[in-house]
């Protein structure tokens, strides 16, 4: 085969990601091609991406072993024609997030029952049953699906409906999987989602991946070395979120007292900064993630504030923050044009340029020194489409 049936080739295998996932893979297959080289085929293709980039989640999500914690959520799609989808209008997308494997199941209605046959075929791909199992609130995950995870020791823990990133491995999973069927639909010209969504599950399975160190979720679930790092990262990972738990609590126990946030569905008007209840609750307890007020309620120790003598004590983590998250998507709403301007202008280049040549050709951009952010600011706010690389003083990037 020629490079460019190769590439073309592992491009549609993958699900049709960008060339460094690409180039990744033939490198693991004896095939060394340069990125531009790569970025040039794919260039010449005629389908494009329909959907957002993935918004990426702050700190880990991690979990200790394969198995050991699941996320599951609802792909809709019943703004598709259900007659030429074999009446089929959802899928349970099931995510393990140690090996981010990701398992999906058609479904034509949205049920208890549905889940819980959408977790036995999970079942059967990763050889096993979750000790703990993430979901949201909808009613599909309601009363025969609670009734069979306590059958089977398995933990249901509910996404808190302020922690927006609490599920962001299989949300991320599911917006990935929506790119790959568009492109699939756009270049093969067809309506149906149900084939393309399995072909963009296995081809997912099979790209390779940062938190995997390089391996696919298919290498760490069948090679015991991969396994054995994966392990490894896993655990510095959660000793890094353990050690700011407990700084967290340390906070709460030396403040004695904190603010609830107040959720976005209960502001009084939109804001882009941590909204916080005037009234002040008194520490009774602190255990894990959880402190409980004099009155005995729970509140999770990322969503208050401790309180110093009536004043605010400024400690969460960046992106922990409630308000965070809305004032990022504002950010990207409104530098979207000018990141997608400087990611044309790097495709030029077949090697990474300075960061500060970068922003010097962005402050020709009519507009961009008006809106004051610092480049680093906007390929912080964009990883998906820009990499950065190098040490500090001597920071250079590059479009994905």
């Amino acid at each position: 085969m020629s490079d460019r049936e190769q590439v073309l080739a592992a491009w549609r295998e993958l699900g049709r990601p960008g060339a460094r996932l690409v180039q990744q893979y033939l490198r693991r297959q004896g095939r060394t091609l340069k990125e531009g080289q790569i970025a040039d085929i794919l260039k010449e293709e005629t389908s494009h991406q329909v959907f957002g980039k993935v918004w990426p989640s702050p700190g880990y999500i991690v979990a200790p072993g394969k198995n050991s914690t699941w996320q599951m959520d609802i792909l809709d799609n019943t703004s598709r024609d259900p007659a030429i989808n074999q009446n089929y209008r959802y899928a349970v997308i099931v995510v393990d997030v140690w090996s981010r494997m990701v398992v999906a199941y058609p479904i034509r209605v949205k049920t208890p029952q549905q889940s819980v046959e959408a977790l036995l075929a999970a079942r059967r791909v990763l050889g096993g049953l979750p000790k703990v199992v993430e979901t949201d609130a909808g009613a599909e995950f309601k009363g025969v699906f609670e009734i069979f995870c306590r059958s089977r020791d398995i933990l249901l823990v509910t996404r808190d409906v302020d922690h927006r990133n609490g599920l962001a491995v299989v949300d991320s999973a599911i917006a990935r999987l929506r790119r790959a069927i568009g492109k699939a639909q756009i270049e093969n010209d067809e309506s149906g989602w149900v084939q393309p969504l399995q072909n963009a599950a296995t081809a997912l399975n099979k790209r390779p991946q940062r938190q995997l160190f390089g391996n696919s979720p298919n290498e760490v679930v069948r090679d015991n070395e991969a396994q054995w790092v994966q392990d490894i990262h896993a655990g510095r990972q959660m000793m890094y979120q353990t050690g700011m738990i407990r700084r967290m609590q340390d906070k709460l126990r030396s403040a004695g007292k904190f603010r609830p946030a107040i959720g976005y569905d209960k502001r009084t008007k939109p804001s882009s900064n941590p909204a916080y209840s005037a009234k002040i609750h008194t520490v009774r307890a602190v255990d894990g993630t959880m402190v409980k007020d004099e009155q005995g309620d729970l509140y999770r120790i990322w969503l208050v504030q401790p309180v110093v003598g009536g004043r605010n004590i400024q400690y969460f983590p960046k992106g922990a923050r409630p308000g965070n998250e809305d004032k990022n998507e504002q950010l990207r709403s409104k530098l979207s044009l000018f990141a997608e301007a400087l990611e044309a202008h790097l495709k030029r280049f077949r090697y990474a340029i300075g960061t500060k040549e970068a922003g010097a050709w962005l402050n020709g951009l009519p507009g961009w020194r008006q809106d004051g952010v610092p480049v680093m600011q906007l390929l912080e706010l964009f990883p998906e489409q820009f990499e950065v690389l190098g040490r500090p003083g001597d920071t250079r990037v590059r479009a994905r």
